[in-house]
């Protein structure tokens, strides 16, 4: 039965759009607010909507305790957040554009050189990038001498993200003045993420409680909600069942085959990897030909798998012996310092980037996620001088210009405490318009607006090189939605709150390098051949508007839906 003041799906279907933005202004009863929640604390432990308790006692041995089972609701928002129809095209139109960039990017292994081997030669990058760049100089060293070093084939899973931007300082989504739809907002990006990407699994499923809760409330309609419904756990899986395969066509394995999710020992966030699995699964021709999928902590790397040296083969080891051949290596760890904090974590991944498995990502593509390839790519004369746009068959002029005007200014401290970056970040009155990140690829660690001045006075001259100083994102205010913890579930009447939400934009794109024709290397893309380049769904995050970092699994986001207006 539904609860009061709620519309069956035939009686909204005539709400205006508008009553959406006023409705979120009023507060909610309690007893429809409960209604609410619990009907989604249902949906979410039917739909595995859910990340494990945080268990002090986790251990790699059990690999975080899965075997418990003690879980608990994913944080999620109770409604979908505003966001303008227009920005969220444009955002999944040029996907596809920024896939092919970022894997010609990896390709160039010149470009790696100039852009990372230069801050490495300088001394400009932390020491965690600067030994990524290390071991892929000394994969690509043995790829002159020994055939099938590194593979043929990659895989890139992509998330880019974006936060509406207020160019105009009025803009503003509360009732009386512009609106959403208001000339002064558009989409600027935050980052473009190229390992490790998470969370399509549950966005795709929080997408499916949206849709599921137009049947319970007034406040939004299903019209509302993106069309197509979002895939993003098939098109994930697409891209893992297209490399697996083009990996089996190309080298023709001799037992069955297998791909590896490597993981981080006690990982809470475990249903979102597991949900890939099932999925891939399902996808199997049949069952001589099945899509197997194995989560490997990181921790065991060495212990269970073994690299054929003449053949680059890597193997997947069952009680010592080999019992799979590695078809794909898809990375869900290995992104930060934390999951090198011993030697045998850096021989481990370098013995997984020398196969001959398809990466996801390989080393070129995550160093190719590194925030100053982001930066240097706001540069025109580095655009110029070493993308070709054109003739690279990478992107055209047009294409180009519409990525472009998604990016915010961004500045390096190559030149020290002389740089135009290091005088904006000291002046306390115009570091207010800027966010402080570290070089290497992914979120966090960032600091903000008036803090930035007392972090950036206590780097020394070396650790200074590796910050990247990049322009505020000034996002709308007065959007307010409902967030939705697990302590909320069956606990407390939740208040509504003014608050953020970052949009992603998964993408895949399956390819092949040192393409060759006749002898020759295939001039277009520079010998890279694209399989498969895919714009695969997306994901909302939304946090409380007064908190500068966000973090699903930690509890600070909640995981959301886009409602289109």
């Amino acid at each position: 039965m539904l609860a009061t003041g709620f519309l069956t799906s035939k009686s909204i279907t005539n709400q205006p759009k508008n009553d959406y933005l006023r409705a979120l202004d009023k507060n909610l009863s309690s007893t429809q607010l409960n209604e609410l929640i619990n009907s989604s604390s249902i949906f979410n432990l039917s739909n595995s909507l859910l990340i494990l308790k945080n268990r002090k006692d986790q251990s790699s041995q059990n690999d975080g305790g899965e075997n418990s089972l003690a879980v608990e609701n994913i944080p999620f928002c109770l409604f979908p957040s505003p966001f303008t129809k227009e920005s969220f095209l444009k955002a999944q139109r040029i996907q596809k554009i920024y896939n092919k960039l970022y894997v010609y990017i990896s390709s160039r292994s010149d470009l790696i050189d100039l852009v990372i081997g230069k801050m490495v030669s300088d001394g400009n990058q932390d020491k965690f990038t600067g030994r990524l760049y290390e071991v892929w100089r000394m994969v690509q060293d043995e790829k002159r001498f020994k055939k099938d070093v590194g593979g043929a084939i990659g895989l890139g899973i992509f998330r880019s993200d974006y936060l509406l931007h207020c160019s105009d300082p009025d803009s503003n989504i509360t009732e009386g003045r512009k609106g959403i739809n208001g000339p002064g907002l558009e989409i600027k990006q935050v980052e473009f993420n190229t390992v490790s990407v998470s969370f399509a699994a549950l966005a795709t499923k929080v997408s499916g409680l949206h849709r599921f809760l137009t049947g319970l409330t007034s406040k939004y309609t299903v019209d509302q909600l993106p069309r197509p419904p979002n895939c993003a756990t098939r098109n994930l899986c697409k891209g893992l069942e297209i490399s697996h395969r083009a990996y089996r066509s190309t080298y023709s394995p001799e037992m069955p085959t297998v791909i590896l999710m490597i993981v981080q020992p006690g990982e809470r966030n475990v249903f979102d990897q597991t949900l890939l699995i099932y999925e891939l699964d399902e996808m199997s021709s049949g069952p001589s030909d099945r899509n197997r999928m194995i989560r490997l902590p990181c921790d065991r790397i060495l212990d269970q798998t073994r690299l054929d040296e003449d053949s680059m083969r890597l193997y997947y080891l069952i009680d010592g012996a080999d019992r799979f051949e590695v078809s794909v290596i898809y990375y869900r760890s290995m992104y930060g310092p934390e999951d090198f904090m011993t030697e045998d974590r850096w021989l481990a991944r370098y013995r997984l980037e020398r196969s001959r498995s398809v990466k996801c990502p390989s080393l070129s593509v995550q160093l190719a996620g590194c925030k100053k390839f982001q930066q240097v790519l706001t540069d025109q004369n580095f655009v110029r001088d070493h993308l070709y746009l054109d003739r690279s068959g990478v992107m055209n002029e047009d294409e180009f210009e519409e990525i472009k005007s998604t990016w915010v200014d961004i500045l390096d401290f190559d030149g020290g405490r002389s740089s135009l970056a290091y005088q904006l970040g000291t002046n306390h009155k115009s570091s207010t318009s800027y966010v402080l990140k570290p070089q290497r690829e992914g979120g966090g660690n960032n600091v903000y607006g008036a803090d930035i001045p007392a972090r950036l006075n206590s780097l020394s001259d070396h650790d200074l090189k590796s910050y990247i100083l990049m322009s505020l994102i000034r996002t709308p205010k007065g959007m307010k939605n409902y967030l939705i913890r697990p302590r909320d579930v069956g606990q407390r009447t939740p208040e509504p709150s003014e608050v953020i939400s970052e949009l992603g934009i998964y993408g895949v794109c399956v390819y092949r390098t040192n393409c060759v024709e006749g002898g020759v290397k295939l001039p277009a893309l520079g010998g890279l051949e694209i399989i498969e380049n895919l714009e695969a769904g997306h994901v909302v995050r939304t946090k409380d508007s007064g908190s500068d970092e966000g973090g699903v699994a930690i509890g600070i986001s909640c995981l959301d839906s886009p409602l289109l207006l």
